[in-house]
């Protein structure tokens, strides 16, 4: 196999074409092709390992709002006494959703800077990996962010829906 430039190509192609147009060329061959071929598994290792992490956000996001549905549920007779002394179910919510940002919020914060820059130091080095990859990772975990939103608001929603004398009286 002969590695040559793309211009060296292009004169050769042009020659033998010009000598015999019902000759078949097969090669010379790129160095760019030789490098493409010889890191097409590691980016194909690189996009299945984006895709995992795409699984992994939607196993997380079920997770979590499981999560957070038990711990709301386990913080029912707090919301009920929270409504009986004048809370809004607003008010309610919002404590909510400033506990689980608490939490959530620093980790989102850092996320889309670190993919970004694992995106562009593999770029650096594995030809056809973009550095844009990693922003998508980042709003990926943006989007993460946003059903950690929806999986608290949902249950706390619920929960604050009850009526403060239905649940004291169970209790």
């Amino acid at each position: 196999m002969t590695l040559l430039p793309r211009a060296v190509r292009d004169a050769v192609l042009w020659a033998v074409s010009e000598i015999d147009r019902d000759q078949p060329v097969e090669g010379p061959w790129l160095i760019s092709d030789f490098v493409d071929d010889l890191f097409a598994t590691l980016r194909f290792v690189v996009l299945l390992a984006s895709g995992l992490t795409i699984l992994a956000a939607g196993i997380a996001t079920a997770g979590v709002y499981s999560l957070m549905a038990f711990a709301i549920n386990r913080s029912t007779r707090e919301i009920v006494v929270r409504k009986a002394l004048g809370a809004r179910t607003t008010d309610v919510v919002w404590l909510f959703l400033r506990r689980s940002a608490a939490v959530a919020v620093p980790a989102f914060g850092i996320e889309p800077r670190c993919s970004s820059a694992r995106f562009a130091c593999l770029g650096s080095r594995i030809p056809g990996v973009r550095p844009e990859w990693g922003v998508g990772l980042g709003i990926g975990a943006i989007g993460f962010a946003a059903l950690i939103v929806l999986a608290t608001l949902l249950p706390t929603r619920r929960a604050a829906a009850v009526e403060p004398s239905i649940a004291l009286a169970s209790e």
